[in-house]
């Protein structure tokens, strides 16, 4: 979905429908970029091209309720910067479901797509492929993206960061795999 078909009820029905679609014991990758906002309690909502915002916990559970063995929900969805002399609000943190691994960049101020293409140049590239083994690991991915975000970030005098939230019974974050079949290096 793109620009003015990326509505939040379209972009509800796509989950459900990739919540449905997802082969039992497959890996589901869903990809969201776009603005973020703090609720009431501190909680993530996105929004598409109108109606009411839609909560990153309730898109994590509907991913939960797929078949897929695991879900990778990669959000980039950086909050607005905060008013000129106020503090920076976090995001409160949330456990996902127990198959779904959420990756989030919801920085204050970080809305001008540096995760998005730092994390898609990993990927595309399998530069975050430390070991050369021809995957990347979560750490890998943390290792190479998070510091190539923050500091371009400060660049522009902001802080971003790169959560990563793994349900412990996808067990070791190091041994989840976000790519593999990579072309060692």
């Amino acid at each position: 979905l793109e620009d003015s078909t990326a509505t939040n009820a379209a972009i509800e029905d796509a989950i459900q429908a990739l919540a449905k679609a997802t082969p039992e014991g497959a890996t589901a990758y869903l990809y969201f970029t776009g603005a973020g906002r703090l609720d009431a309690s501190g909680g993530v909502t996105v929004s598409g091209a109108g109606g009411p915002p839609i909560s990153i916990e309730s898109i994590a559970h509907s991913l939960g309720e797929s078949n897929a063995k695991r879900v990778f929900f990669v959000l980039d969805a950086g909050l607005p910067p905060p008013p000129s002399g106020s503090k920076p609000q976090r995001a409160r943190a949330f456990a996902p479901p127990r198959k779904v691994v959420v990756v989030s960049d919801t920085s204050p101020g970080a809305e001008d797509g540096r995760f998005t293409s730092t994390f898609l140049e990993a990927v595309a590239t399998g530069a975050a492929d430390i070991d050369g083994d021809g995957n990347e690991s979560i750490a890998e991915l943390t290792s190479w993206v998070g510091p190539r975000v923050a500091r371009a970030a400060k660049e522009h005098g902001i802080e971003e960061t790169i959560v990563w939230l793994v349900p412990k019974e996808l067990g070791d974050p190091n041994a989840l795999f976000f790519a593999s079949g990579l072309a060692s290096k």
